[in-house]
């Protein structure tokens, strides 16, 4: 499975999409296979859900070949996959995963492919390896009294979330039941919530990452409370589940996001590389007034990147 079996029911549950695998065989036999995960609403039609970074794609070539058939393999299974997407018909834009490089195949069959960036780290990683500032703020929560630890506690999360989305007039796509529901079907094994607590006991900050074997953790959910923002416990959280995740099989983290100017610099001070996505949209009115739409908020209104 592409994706965690309990966060595709949760995302049925909470906008009633459908999930569906879909396997594409390019030759006579098994490989190549390019297979992706889609979101389906009423229509059939694909959809990108709420909060989730990508939709999941995978290509797998036929063994020792050499790289002009690797590219012939990639540009003839991708194509099944455009194809395949634009007979479905796509309802919103969506963000395919930073490994995919090559968007042709779809511009070939009538998207728009546009350019959106995130910052990686790679394990095993070092807070050596993060700017100065990062340390200096780490340093500061820790002799302030903070305390993180990873939790079963969504509700302590979701205070956190609630704060930051009502601050930056964000959209508030999931309720504290929804969280909780969320936590609970993804499961351990594809989820983690970590919360950093003030010496009083308050939830100061709050991170929730998404893992699957073989891939990078993601950002899921963030927020911090106002009036912790400047006691860095933003830091403090991220070095915490940094140093808990290289213990599962995760290739590093993905921070999902630098596109907004403040968020991308406070992500790049802890040593990520920066690295392009493309974002798919079909030609026409409805999907220039969504770009027009994203252009808006990054322009106008801090986000999470």
């Amino acid at each position: 499975m592409l994706v965690n079996e309990g966060l595709a029911e949760f995302i049925r549950i909470k906008w009633g999409l459908a999930h569906k695998q879909c396997q594409l065989f390019s030759g006579e036999g098994e490989l190549p296979m390019i297979e992706s995960s889609f979101f389906l609403n009423k229509r059939g039609a694909i959809r990108h859900p709420p909060t989730l970074p990508y939709m999941s794609v995978r290509f797998v070539h036929t063994p020792a070949q050499s790289l002009s058939s690797i590219n012939g393999q990639w540009l003839e299974s991708a194509g099944l996959l455009a194809q395949e997407m634009s007979s479905r018909g796509t309802a919103n834009a969506i963000s395919l995963p930073p490994e995919i490089t090559d968007v042709r195949p779809w511009q070939w069959a009538g998207y728009r492919a546009y350019v959106k960036y995130t910052l990686y780290l790679d394990f095993p990683y070092s807070i050596k390896q993060a700017n100065e500032s990062v340390r200096r703020n780490i340093r500061k929560a820790e002799k302030l009294g903070y305390r993180c630890v990873r939790t079963l506690d969504a509700e302590a999360a979701f205070q956190c979330l609630a704060e930051t989305q009502e601050r930056k007039g964000l959209t508030r796509y999931l309720t504290a039941s929804d969280l909780q529901l969320a936590v609970r079907l993804i499961g351990d094994e594809g989820c983690r919530v970590y919360v950093c607590y003030a010496p009083n006991g308050e939830p100061a900050s709050a991170s929730i990452i998404l893992l699957h074997p073989g891939e990078r953790a993601k950002f899921w959910l963030v927020g911090t409370v106002t009036s912790h923002l400047q006691a860095g416990v933003t830091q403090l959280l991220i070095r915490t589940l940094l140093e808990d995740l290289q213990e599962e099989q995760v290739l590093g983290f993905d921070f999902v996001g630098a596109n907004n100017p403040g968020v991308a610099d406070s992500k790049i001070r802890w040593g990520a590389r920066l690295v392009p996505y493309y974002v798919l949209n079909r030609y026409g009115v409805k999907p220039l007034l969504h770009y027009l739409r994203e252009w808006w908020l990054f322009a106008k209104t801090p986000g999470r990147g």
